[in-house]
């Protein structure tokens, strides 16, 4: 096992990363008469499987052509449930894990006799597969979904991965929903079989691993189940769990559903010869790559009229323990809710499929429209883009006393377990839809903080290396090992504590303060000794190496001061709240006179430089939690300053790295500025970036501002992180507001 005390850098290097409980019923409850409208191109609405293969084509809105994410979600649900389309069509392109692993799902459909391919790109031994050919992308917050159309027949694919703020029972299940409806659109009938397998690959990283499976029914699936033939448990290969199940599901239909193992090319070549499969299950358990074993199912669809008709897939990865915090194995949220049967939960997924399309579709509404208002189609397209890629990195626990607990793989750049910083980045997304999920992520670095086992003054950066394990970091009284940012951890927590708090009721709000006061009052003190000029550290950004005396960092630390005094507020404390709030008046002002450059029009990186400059981007923490601190006069002058130093894609970091963009900051800047017209500029520059960019990647964040290309210098090599929650900054703005406002109503 690799040391616990690697840092970052050494761990990229090692990864390779240098090679490029409610009963069916209540599930089913919601608003069954929801019809959201169509927003901007980007598809809203769930219709039924009947109506969405009837519906045609909708013509390409001006939004809707300038939206083409650098990669599609298909199945984004958790670390390791975590697939991606690396382009537009649906049919010719093998879907990948986060990654870039290939991970097969292959989708073949008969008509008339004649096998069609609408997902992935099969071989079925000598019998030509062409494409369906693709009229539609449509990509919501939640849902990916694919029109297609060949020989009369017009099927639709739509790939839900499901997100469920404020509901830790459904937001805990480990599944992604996968339904296909087909409809004829000549006016005839048509016979159809409609064929889907996966790979072995979606069950580990490693392609050498062996693995087992195995083929079940329940009252109302038939699911594949594929494990690894030797697991280790807490272990990963290949940033895929090394334990657990991967799970393909379908629902039953009777003598109409055939299914089959085997080797790839020979089942689909049987499909595409017979237009059915064997039923049978290939006994030969082998490696991924070793006449590779593929996991089928075929529904005979019969005569498809223009009303048309559907059937749903399910693709889910269950594991129990799921993560190890502290030396015990913790159990998956879902465990709980379905006592451990992960056969009853998938029937209930399926049972509640339409009732979760109905929410999702509501919730797509509610992110578009409220983003276009904020700020434009562009600004909706963002944070479609990074709803799924920022809850994609999570799971839900059950922590001590029965309390739901998160946890975050800091994926792509380091795969540590609940990076604070990077929580941090992200958290403008659940202060907007799901402030308690984000209280669900702290619960566990505060518990582990507050803890005889962390004995520094400052906050954690991590809770270990590497995820699934949470094992913190050994401490004494004045050092703590693995990578530390001290300044940067303390003051961000304070601050994620008071802004959590601000969006809670009141009674949630200060009981969840109130577990943790200590830790309050401890990093405040600590914070007041480091200010106003902290001492050479990393900062957020630790690929740019530690710095002395950041500006940035030290706005962090008083606004992080700011946040304490508000929380000793909330918490009774007066004497202690009066003091901090002052402390923090008053450094801002020695902070404003060692931070301005001489030329007087712009800050500089560090106190005291000399031509230079970096974003001051926790100014958006100053405005998000209503410290105020940050002088008037100073936001003007950066923001005219920004705006001399956009360029095409963006805005870069800091003058040491020209033309190096990381996108979750400049959604911070963008929320910060929006009154100044370099906002909407930097939410106009990021969506043509992720429009244009040539790396058919997860949301890569760290990006070159004059080409657009993904940075892949080393240690750089960032994409799917949940960072882009961050780009939800303007809208969690808007929310505070409006809680503001009705709480002094």
């Amino acid at each position: 096992m690799t040391s616990p005390s690697i840092d970052r850098r050494g761990f990229l290097a090692l990864a390779g990363y240098g090679m490029v409980s409610l009963p069916a019923a209540d599930m089913l409850a919601g608003p069954a008469g929801y019809r959201a409208p169509e927003i901007a191109g980007l598809g809203a609405v769930a219709p039924s499987p009947a109506e969405s293969a009837k519906r045609s084509a909708s013509p390409i809105t001006k939004s809707e052509a300038r939206f083409r994410p650098p990669a599609v979600p298909l199945a984004v649900r958790s670390p390791y449930l975590n697939a991606w389309l690396p382009g537009d069509t649906l049919p010719g392109t093998w879907p990948m894990r986060w990654i870039g692993q290939e991970t097969q799902l292959a989708g073949i459909v008969r008509i008339d006799g004649q096998p069609w391919v609408w997902a992935g790109a099969p071989i079925a031994g000598s019998i030509e597969l062409p494409n369906m050919h693709q009229e539609n992308l449509e990509v919501t917050p939640t849902r990916s979904v694919f029109t297609l159309e060949a020989a009369g027949l017009r099927l639709i694919a739509e790939f839900l991965s499901p997100v469920e703020p404020r509901n830790p029972r459904l937001q805990s299940v480990p599944l992604s929903l996968v339904t296909v409806a087909v409809a004829a659109t000549d006016g005839r009938s048509h016979e159809v079989q409609l064929y889907a397998d996966i790979s072995g690959a979606w069950a580990s990283g490693v392609t050498s691993d062996e693995i087992i499976w195995a083929s079940t029914t329940t009252g109302l699936a038939r699911t594949w189940a594929i494990e690894l033939a030797n697991p280790e448990v807490f272990s990963e290969h290949g940033q895929m769990a090394a334990w657990g199940s991967f799970l393909w599901s379908t629902t039953r239909r009777g003598k109409t559903l055939s299914f089959e193992s085997g080797e790839d090319w020979t089942v689909r070549y049987q499909f595409a010869r017979t237009g059915s499969l064997t039923s049978t299950v290939d006994p030969n358990f082998r490696a991924i790559d070793e006449a590779p074993p593929v996991f089928a199912y075929t529904h005979d669809l019969a005569r498809v009229t223009p009303d048309g008709t559907g059937v749903s897939f399910v693709l889910g990865h269950v594991r129990n323990p799921a993560i190890s915090y502290m030396g015990s194995g913790l159990q998956p949220a879902w465990a709980g809710y379905w006592r451990h049967s992960w056969d009853a939960m998938v029937d209930e997924f399926l049972v509640g499929a339409p009732a979760a399309r109905i929410r999702a579709a509501a919730l797509d509404h509610r992110i578009i429209t409220a983003a276009t208002a904020a700020a434009g189609d562009g600004y909706a397209q963002l944070c479609t883009l990074a709803t799924l890629q920022t809850y994609g990195a999570c799971e839900l626990v059950a922590g001590p006393g029965r309390r739901s607990w998160a946890f975050l793989k800091e994926i792509s750049s380091g795969s540590a377990t609940s990076t604070v910083d990077i929580i941090t980045a992200a958290s403008p997304l659940w202060l907007y839809l799901d402030p308690g999920y984000l209280a669900m992520l702290l619960d566990p670095i505060l518990s582990y903080a507050a803890s005889p086992a962390w004995q520094v003054p400052w906050a954690p950066h991590d809770l270990g290396y590497f995820y699934p394990t949470a094992e913190g970091h050994a401490s004494t009284a004045h050092s703590a090992s693995g990578e530390q940012m001290p300044v940067q951890e303390s003051a961000g927590l304070l601050a994620l504590a008071e802004a959590y708090a601000q969006r809670a009721d009141t009674q949630t709000g200060t009981a969840f303060l109130a577990r943790y006061s200590k830790l309050w009052s401890g990093w405040a003190e600590w914070l007041g000794h480091q200010l106003p000029a902290p001492p050479r550290q990393l900062t957020a950004d630790d690929f740019i190496g530690s710095l002395d005396r950041s500006v940035n960092l030290a706005l962090l630390g008083i606004v992080g001061l700011g946040a304490a005094g508000k929380i000793l507020a909330r918490l009774g404390h007066l004497k202690g709240a009066s003091s901090w709030t002052a402390t923090a008046a008053s450094l801002i002002k020695r902070w404003q006179e060692l931070s301005m450059d001489s030329t007087g029009d712009h800050l500089s990186l560090t106190e005291g430089g000399k031509r230079s400059w970096g974003l001051a981007y926790n100014a958006y923490l100053d405005r998000l939690i209503g410290t105020n601190l940050m002088p008037e006069a100073i936001t003007a002058t950066e923001a005219v300053w920004y705006e001399q130093k956009m360029e095409r894609y963006g805005l870069a970091l800091e003058s040491p790295v020209p033309h190096w963009a990381r996108a979750a900051w400049e959604g911070w800047i963008a929320a910060w500025l929006s009154d100044y017209p370099i906002g909407q500029k930097l939410i106009d520059a990021l969506a043509t970036y992720t429009n244009e960019t040539n790396d058919r990647v997860p949301f890569s964040d760290t990006y070159w501002t004059t080409t657009g290309a993904q940075v892949t210098v080393w240690p750089v090599f960032d994409q799917a992180r949940p960072v882009v929650g961050g780009l939800f900054g303007r809208l969690a703005l808007l929310e505070g507001e409006v809680a503001e406002e009705r709480s002094l109503a």
